[in-house]
Formats: structure tokens, C-alpha cells, sequence
């Protein structure tokens, strides 16, 4: 697979998220360019440092402005899902033609955020133990495996056969997870409990917490994937 620049560049700041310079270097480039994302990615950098709320309201108004899928894949929380979260045994790397493919299997749009977390990490499990805690402090959640899109290979493009293509269907099909209508299915968290994200209307880009033996059911845990990565942290002990 050619790996154009752009690409290349963004991959060095997602193997090192907390490294400012790999960020530095992609905004140079970005900037001989006269490309305005060059701006927006020497705002980020200096948000990260203070976390400053005049920084922070710079960053989120240039944000709207550029693509979501970029900001969020170079973003670190809460505005993006370039977070430090080590995963192993993550799917293939991914091309946005593969995502595409998902999205006209399942005739819908990925949420921003979900879209950059794929083509960024692929999923995988955590590394360490991660809990996520509600701010309210009402639910802990374990999360045991990010959802890969095509964990066994490259489809479609590497089907070849009718078989080889039922199997890259039910692969994408497995990301609708339960038969809920509006949801996807993320990821796997303790007590066969599932995270969800809304794709359509009041649901779009919100994550929930699936628990089929709950009487709720579903339930609303974060705003958005970037949102939960805010709250994602080691466990202690």
C-alpha cells in the first residue's frame, strides 16, 4: 500500500501522541504549503502544553473549519482520539476506501470521530487495564476490546471468491453488534456488556453503554468517542 505524505506524517504523530515533535514537523510542511491546517496543528501543540482556556477556544474555533476526520485523527481528547491507549492485536491498517465500503454496506455514515479512531488504530485490546468513570461517578466501565473492521485480512479488495465476500459482509454486519436500530457497536466491556455510538439524529457521535440483563438497557456515558478517551484511564492496583 503507497502511503501518501500527508499519511505519513500523520501516523508519526499517532506512534507518538504526546511527542511534539513529530507535530512540528507536519505543520512546517503544512505551512510551505499554504495549507491553513499548519495553523491548527501549532494551536493544538500549545493547548497540550497549558491546557489554557484562551487556547482552548482558539483551538475550537478553528476546528469547525477544516475536516473533522483530520482534526479528530491528530487531536488528542477531548477534541480528537489521539490518545496514548496502547492496543495490541489491533485489525489491518486501514485506507478510507475501506471505510467507505463499510459505509455502503450498512448505508450510513460513520460518525467523525469513529471514522478516525479506524483509520488511526484499527482497535485492539488494551494493553493495561482501563476504566472509564462516568464524572458523575455513577458507572465504571472495564473496556476489554476495541471492534476491528476486517480483523483477518483486506477486504474487500482481497476477496476472491462469494465466500471470501460473506465473510468481509458479516465482518462489517459485526459492528451493528445488537439489533439496535441508530447504534454501532465499538467495543466489548466487562459482564458481556457492549459500548455503542449513535450514527443518526439525537444519537449522532454519543457513546452508550449497552446492558442487555440492565433494566435500562441503554444507557448515555459520554458525548463523544473523543470525550470518553478523556476519561479512559489506567486502573489502580
Amino acid at each position: 500500500m503507497r502511503v501518501t505524505d500527508d499519511e505519513a506524517f500523520i501516523r508519526a504523530i499517532v506512534s507518538a501522541p504526546g511527542d511534539d515533535a513529530p507535530r512540528l514537523v507536519y505543520a512546517d510542511w503544512l505551512d510551505e504549503r499554504g495549507d491553513r491546517r499548519g495553523a491548527y496543528l501549532r494551536e493544538e501543540t500549545v493547548w497540550a502544553r497549558d491546557r489554557s482556556p484562551s487556547r482552548w477556544a482558539d483551538l475550537t474555533a478553528q476546528a469547525p473549519d477544516l475536516d473533522a476526520v483530520w482534526v479528530a485523527r491528530i487531536s488528542r481528547p477531548p477534541l480528537g482520539v489521539c490518545d496514548d491507549l496502547a492496543l495490541a492485536r489491533p485489525g489491518p491498517t486501514l485506507r478510507p476506501s475501506h471505510l467507505e465500503y463499510v459505509e455502503q454496506r450498512l448505508r450510513l455514515k460513520l460518525p467523525s470521530d469513529l471514522y478516525a479512531f479506524l483509520l488511526d488504530r484499527n482497535g485492539g485490546q488494551p494493553a493495561d487495564r482501563r476504566l472509564f468513570i462516568v464524572p458523575d461517578g455513577t458507572i465504571f466501565l472495564q473496556v476489554d476490546r476495541f471492534l476491528s473492521i476486517f480483523p483477518r485480512g483486506e477486504p474487500p479488495f482481497a476477496a476472491s471468491s462469494l465466500d471470501d465476500l460473506e465473510a468481509v459482509d458479516a465482518a462489517v454486519r459485526s459492528i451493528e453488534g445488537p439489533d439496535l436500530d441508530g447504534y454501532l457497536t465499538i467495543a466489548t466491556v466487562e459482564n458481556d456488556e457492549y459500548l455503542l455510538i449513535g450514527h443518526e439524529g439525537e444519537l449522532a457521535d454519543r457513546i452508550f453503554l449497552f446492558a442487555p440483563h440492565w433494566v435500562a438497557r441503554i444507557m448515555p456515558v459520554a458525548d463523544s468517542l473523543s470525550a470518553f478517551f478523556r476519561e479512559l484511564q489506567p486502573a489502580v492496583g
